[in-house]
């Protein structure tokens, strides 16, 4: 059975992450694995860090992964919950549980950077997307889980998709039920009038899981995004990485500062 692999470091934002990846372990009948990982303070000296530290530093943390599990638990009973305290970065350590459990259903992560210059998309997102092979679901912290009714594949016609990209696509509208719609924002509305752009072999795989297409036409894709979810009632926007994506474009930081403050639904970045 696939399971949802949650990441926490016990702040706030990433307690909401937390609640909205066990509302979807229920939802989708699978189990979910807590994971926290933690890395010491580096040294600039000779000094080595006592064993003891770690140690304790693990302690706690079990200690407050249980608690959490109990909580979650309670709150949504029947749920299976594993818990993972590992000793490292935390792209390593999901690489590790991923090679040691298999790819999971999606990575669910928050993001605990919230000073006024940060964005979730370019602190946290940034970071896994680059370093992680397996799907991320980013969760901002204005949101709160009602359902995966609608989803919103953004891409760029220019580039086109991969067949795996397509095909997972495809399967997680399946799975989780839900409408898909296809979306392309072009900056300069004399590009294009329809979605016949769209390549032919993204229309055959998703139009077979009922996907829809649509163009529209607005001077910053940000905008035209968020737009297009917010009026359209998106519970999750899809997003793929790659060196000319569609993604990195909106890495950007102009982009990614404008999205990252307006955009209140997950992200789910699919390789």
């Amino acid at each position: 059975m696939s399971y949802i692999l949650a990441t926490t470091d016990f702040s706030a934002v990433s307690e909401n992450s937390l609640q909205y990846a066990a509302a979807l372990a229920r939802h989708m009948g699978m189990p979910l694995s807590l994971l926290h990982s933690f890395i010491m303070p580096a040294m600039f000296s000779d000094v080595t860090i006592p064993a003891s530290l770690i140690d304790d530093t693990r302690t706690d943390a079990v200690q407050k992964l249980a608690d959490l599990s109990k909580e979650l638990v309670a709150r949504h009973p029947g749920l299976a919950i594993e818990e993972e305290v590992l000793y490292g970065t935390f792209t390593d350590c999901i690489t590790q549980i991923t090679t040691d459990k298999g790819q999971p259903f999606v990575v669910v992560m928050g993001n605990s950077n919230t000073n006024d210059d940060a964005s979730w998309l370019l602190s946290t997102l940034r970071t896994a997307h680059k370093n992680i092979s397996v799907p991320i679901l980013a969760v901002p912290v204005e949101s709160k889980w009602h359902g995966i009714n609608r989803i919103c594949f953004a891409t760029d016609v220019e580039q086109p998709e991969q067949a795996s990209v397509l095909a997972a696509i495809a399967a997680y509208t399946t799975q989780l039920k839900a409408k898909l719609h296809v979306l392309n924002v072009q900056e300069d509305a004399s590009l294009h009038d329809e979605s016949g752009d769209f390549g032919e072999q993204t229309k055959t795989t998703l139009r077979a899981v009922g996907g829809q297409f649509h163009y529209r036409h607005n001077s910053n894709i940000d905008n035209g995004i968020r737009e297009f979810c917010a009026t359209e009632n998106m519970d999750w926007l899809i997003v793929t990485p790659g060196k000319y994506s569609f993604l990195e474009r909106i890495f950007h930081e102009s982009h990614t500062r404008a999205m990252a403050h307006t955009v209140e639904i997950p992200l789910l970045i699919v390789h």
